[in-house]
Parts: structure tokens; sequence; C-alpha cells
């Protein structure tokens, strides 16, 4: 079982990170593992902002953690979404990155990654548990 595990936030997608949140609470209830939480702000944010974001993160995974919180960590990263997420996992030397699938258009409606996802799922050196959205 995993240890270490990265849950990248992504704020303006709750859908999306809702499911991310609740497949982080499954490790956290069936396992030992440390959540960090982490949602990427883009460079030019000022530090009044990126404490806003941490702010809003903390919020955003009160909702659904109640215990166990002495194993979840928010942080709020800076760059570019796929760089940031795969440079904090492997600072953190996490053993896995959950990443969020999304409803695809196109005739067949299939689950799918988003550019993000993609990146990390091919570069990070962990294992990535992709969550699926709704089929």
């Amino acid at each position: 079982m995993y240890s270490i595990i990265v849950a990248p936030i992504d704020l303006s997608a709750p859908e999306s990170s809702e499911r991310i949140l609740d497949r982080a609470m499954f490790f956290l209830q069936n396992s030992q593992a440390s959540i960090y939480f982490l949602t990427v702000a883009a460079v030019t944010t000022d530090k009044s902002s990126l404490e806003e974001l941490r702010t809003q993160l903390q919020q955003f995974i009160s909702t659904k953690i109640l215990e166990n919180t002495d194993r979840t960590f928010a942080e709020v990263g800076v760059g570019k979404p796929s760089k940031a997420i795969i440079e904090f996992a492997q600072a953190k030397k996490a053993d896995c990155v959950l990443v969020g699938a999304h409803r695809g258009g196109g005739l067949l409606g299939l689950n799918s990654l988003g550019s993000t996802a993609a990146i990390v799922a091919a570069q990070a050196s962990s294992d990535v548990c992709v969550v699926k959205g709704p089929s």
C-alpha cells in the first residue's frame, strides 16, 4: 500500500476535485498513508493570494476529511501545474499521485485525461492513480 500520496486539487474544477478528495479519503480510512493535497497557482500570484488559496484548499478538504487530519497536508505550488505536481511529488518522495479524468466529448463520450493529467501520468516517477469521472 502507499505511504505518501499527492492529491492535486484544482479549485476551479470542483467536480473532478471532489472525486480526488473521495479517493484520498478512501486511502486515509484504509491505510496509514499521508496525503498531500496540492493546488497550483500561476507564477505571478502574490503572497497574500497564495495564502488565500491555501485557506480555500483547507476549507475544501475539511468538507469531507474530519478524521486522520494529522496525515493530511494542504500545500500551494507555483508554476505550470504538471511540472509543479511532478516536482512536488518527487520532493515528498510520494509513491502515488492521484489525477482526475474527465468526461470527454465526441461520439463515444469516454473518460479522458486532460493535458496536465497526461503529462503527470507519463513523467511521474511514482505510480499514478487515475480517478475516473462518471461514465
